[in-house]
């Protein structure tokens, strides 16, 4: 099922990834007096990562982020401001992952039609396979 798709933005890909607030909410359950959880993802290519996805501790509003793994995922991915991330809950039994995430880049537009690659493809895109 998927839960939120976003483009990224400079904070994103610099900082940490803001998480919509209802997704948040409705599918990330907190430890009682844990303002975070740690959460086990699936790559497109079966890599599996963990990303804290955490809140603030004191508001109205929770404003959830990914920090933790967060960063280490978009310097490994190459990941770029605009680029689409498609965030699922889908369990894997062998990994133990919960959640699945792709990264989507534009590469090009053809007759109009936008053309998007998962991240782990663009090189063979780009260089005219």
């Amino acid at each position: 099922m998927q839960l939120f798709e976003k483009f990224l933005t400079q904070t994103d890909v610099e900082r940490r990834l803001a998480v919509p607030t209802g997704t948040f909410r409705d599918h990330f359950e907190l430890p009682r007096d844990s303002h975070y959880v740690d959460l086990l993802v699936k790559d497109s290519t079966g890599k599996t990562w963990t990303f804290r996805c955490s809140s603030r501790q004191t508001g109205n509003h929770p404003k959830p982020v990914f920090s933790a793994g967060w960063l280490e995922f978009v310097r490994i991915k190459g990941l770029q401001i605009n680029d689409q991330v498609v965030f699922h809950k889908q369990r894997d039994e062998a990994s133990e992952a919960e959640f699945k995430i792709e990264v989507k880049r534009r590469i090009t537009s053809l007759m109009g039609k936008e053309i998007w690659v998962d991240v782990e493809q663009v090189g063979y895109y780009r260089s005219g396979n």
